[in-house]
C-alpha cells in the first residue's frame, strides 16, 4: 500500500469517527463523502399526499442561476417547482422585476416560495426587494451558493418557507470552509491519534 493511500484511509477513518460516515467512495485514491445522495435516498417517499413543498426562485446576474441549478441537480436530482431568471446586458430593471414577480406568482401554490439572489444590493436583489414591498410574506436569501440549494431541494418537502429559509442560510454559512486549514486540522488530529495508540 502506498503512503498516500494509507493517509487517505486514515482521513476517511477520522471523518467517520467525527460522525461524517455516509457513503465514502474511493476515486483516484481519494475519499469523498456522498452526503447529498445519502440524504436524498433516506428522504425518498417522505412526502405525504397534501404535504407542503416550498417553491424555489433563483434570480441572478447572467447565467449563474441556470448554471448553479444544473450543478445542484447533479447532486439532488431533477427538481420541480423551481424557476431561474438571469439579468443580462441590455435587460431593463423594470422588465426584470416584472419577470421576478411573474415567476414568484407562478410558483406560489400556497406553500410559499423561497427566493435566492447572488449579491445583496445588486439589481436582482433590488428587484426582489421591490417584490417584498408588495408581498411582505416573501422570504429571500442573498449570497447564493450550492450548499444552500442542496439544503433547499433535499429538505423543502413538508417544511414551511420560514423553516427552509433558516436552514438554507445556516447551510450556506457552515459550508464556507478554508480547505487548507481543514486539511491541517485533520492531519494534526491523525498525528495525535497515532501518538495516542503508542
Amino acid at each position: 500500500m502506498k503512503k498516500t493511500d494509507f493517509q487517505d484511509e486514515k482521513v476517511a477513518v477520522l471523518l467517520r469517527k467525527r460522525g461524517i460516515n455516509e457513503n465514502f467512495e474511493k476515486t483516484s485514491g481519494k475519499y469523498f463523502q456522498n452526503y447529498a445522495v445519502t440524504m436524498k435516498s433516506s428522504m425518498k417517499g417522505n412526502l405525504k399526499k397534501g404535504e407542503k413543498m416550498v417553491g424555489v426562485l433563483i434570480a441572478t446576474h447572467g447565467g449563474f442561476a441556470e448554471g448553479i441549478l444544473n450543478a445542484v441537480e447533479l447532486i439532488a436530482g431533477k427538481q420541480e417547482g423551481v424557476k431561474t431568471i438571469g439579468l443580462f446586458h441590455g435587460d431593463g430593471i423594470d422588465e426584470f422585476s416584472d419577470k421576478v414577480q411573474t415567476a414568484y406568482e407562478e410558483l406560489d401554490d400556497g406553500d410559499g416560495v423561497l427566493v435566492f439572489v447572488d449579491i445583496f444590493g445588486g439589481s436582482p436583489s433590488n428587484a426582489v426587494m421591490k417584490l417584498i414591498s408588495q408581498k411582505p410574506e416573501v422570504k429571500a436569501i442573498a449570497g447564493l451558493n450550492m450548499p444552500m440549494l442542496v439544503e433547499a431541494f433535499l429538505t423543502r418537502e413538508g417544511s414551511t418557507v420560514e423553516e427552509l429559509c433558516d436552514r438554507c442560510k445556516q447551510a450556506g454559512v457552515q459550508n464556507q470552509v478554508l480547505v487548507h486549514e481543514k486539511y491541517q486540522e485533520l492531519t494534526q488530529s491523525m498525528t495525535q491519534d497515532d501518538d495516542d495508540d503508542f
